[in-house]
């Protein structure tokens, strides 16, 4: 079993790994997600786990399992290790430095093409639907730009998380809808915290934010480009949970099990799930009433994956196609 039983502090990458990625609504609701009876009141020893996040608002539905005790209930001590990138996940995964890890869907294509030993094991939160008319991630820039639609992004600096992956590769399509020439984006990569502050400095033109920061950029006075994702692919998971290959099957079933009860509960208690982010992102309480949240559930929508994984492969992120059965697993 790959479970970890001391405290991660931080996320040692496997280097043959970090050279290949560096160039790089809720479940059913008939699933039961019982937890095994007698389990906590017992007392068992529980099974420690360290599961890789960022440090973006999502990992609040992670935070919520652990301070809720919902985790614990199914025997599990789960605690958290954070990296700015899910592309550093990938290899922190193989390397064995966290046992299941949050990511988005074109960073683990990107990594199973390289042939890193890693699967997804279930869905974790997923973008907005079309008919909300607004979605958790977009493209900002300020108001005397000149950027007024994507094709404006030519010849433009545009902050991602993680170069060659979900970021660039869907704002390249975005500039590609709208008729410009997506070669001609020179993108830069900085964490999301540090996005802001490289707008207003002028170091860049335009940032890829996810929550909280794309709030905070609105209330800032930033003009909203687009919302990548809602424009190409509606309802796309914005991140799934991965791990690796040879996980033990044993733990992946405990682990999805709770998830699952865990992200159905986040999903239905949105106040609880603000309440957690001052203390987690160090967010201002009021600023926390205002975000947008992602749609947390272990379910995966695959047509919306499908789409990504066509633009990673006429992007050339990936040498052949997407085997999507892969991002289909079996849930508990």
């Amino acid at each position: 079993m790959r479970n970890r039983t001391t405290v991660v502090s931080s996320l040692g990458l496997m280097a043959s790994a970090t050279l290949v990625l560096s160039a790089c609504g809720t479940a059913d609701a008939d699933l039961d997600t019982t937890p095994p009876e007698g389990e906590a009141a017992q007392g068992e020893e529980l099974t420690h786990v360290v599961v890789g996040a960022l440090p973006i608002l999502p990992t609040a539905g992670l935070q919520y399992g652990i301070e809720h005790g919902i985790f614990e209930e199914y025997g599990l001590d789960v605690e958290l290790s954070t990296s700015q990138a899910g592309s550093a996940l990938v290899p922190a995964l193989v390397a064995g430095d966290v046992d299941f890890g949050t990511s988005n869907t074109v960073s683990i294509m990107v990594g199973i093409d390289a042939g890193l030993p890693i699967q997804v094991t279930s869905g974790f939160v997923r973008a907005w639907d079309e008919d909300a008319g607004e979605d958790i991630t977009g493209v900002y820039t300020l108001p005397d730009s000149g950027i007024e639609d994507a094709a404006d992004l030519e010849d433009r600096t545009v902050a991602v998380n993680s170069l060659k992956s979900v970021g660039d590769l869907t704002i390249r399509e975005l500039v590609r809808q709208a008729g410009g020439d997506p070669d001609k984006v020179k993108f830069v990569e900085l964490g999301y915290p540090d996005m802001p502050a490289a707008l207003q400095s002028g170091q860049v033109d335009a940032v890829w934010e996810v929550e909280p920061f794309a709030t905070k950029l609105e209330e800032s006075g930033a003009e909203l480009v687009a919302f990548n994702f809602l424009q190409i692919a509606p309802g796309v998971p914005t991140m799934v949970m991965m791990a690796a290959q040879d996980q033990d099957p044993e733990l992946i079933e405990q682990f999805t099990t709770a998830l699952t009860d865990v992200l159905n509960q986040a999903q239905a208690d949105p106040d609880g799930v603000r309440a957690i982010l001052p203390d987690l992102l160090g967010l201002d309480p009021a600023l926390a009433e205002t975000v947008r949240i992602e749609i947390f559930g272990t379910d995966i929508n695959t047509d919306a994956v499908q789409v990504f994984a066509d633009l990673a492969l006429k992007d050339e992120l990936v040498s052949e196609p997407v085997d999507i059965d892969r991002f289909d697993p079996e849930l508990p």
